[in-house]
C-alpha cells in the first residue's frame, strides 16, 4: 500500500510539472499605428514610450527593453527577457506572434479610430 502511494505521488509530480511557461505581467498601449507605430508601456517594461517606423510586413520584436528589428529569426539575446513578441504591420493593423511570456500564441487586430488597444500577457483589450 505504501509503495502504491509513493508511485501515485511520483506520477502526480511528473505529470503536474509539465512544460509550464512562465507568464510575464505587462501592458502596452498602442497609441498609433499609422504613419508610425507609437507604443506606451503601462506595466512591465523598462521604457515609457516607443515611436518608430516599420515598413508593411517588416518584422520587429518588442520586449521589456524596447524594439529590435531583426534580419534573422528570434535570437537567443531575448532569453533573459520576461516576455517577447514578434510583430509586423500589415495593411490595416498589427499582427503579432508570441516568442515568450504570454498566454497567447498569435494576435492580430485592425486599427480602429478613437479606440485604445492594449496588448497584455493574455491578449488584447479594446477601450
Amino acid at each position: 500500500m505504501k509503495n502504491i502511494a509513493i508511485v501515485l505521488i511520483f506520477v502526480f509530480c511528473f505529470f503536474s510539472s509539465g512544460d509550464k511557461v512562465p507568464i510575464a505581467g505587462f501592458e502596452i498601449e498602442v497609441v498609433s499605428m499609422f504613419p508610425e507605430i507609437q507604443l506606451r508601456a503601462l506595466k512591465g517594461c523598462n521604457w515609457k514610450t516607443l515611436s518608430f517606423t516599420a515598413k508593411p510586413f517588416e518584422k520587429f520584436v518588442i520586449d521589456p527593453s524596447g524594439v529590435s528589428f531583426l534580419k534573422a529569426p528570434y535570437s537567443k539575446v531575448f532569453n533573459t527577457s520576461s516576455f517577447a513578441f514578434q510583430a509586423s504591420r500589415n495593411k490595416n493593423g498589427l499582427k503579432m506572434k508570441s516568442l515568450k511570456g504570454t498566454v497567447w500564441k498569435e494576435l492580430a487586430f485592425e486599427r480602429r479610430p478613437f479606440r485604445k488597444m492594449t496588448i497584455y500577457e493574455v491578449g488584447v483589450r479594446q477601450k
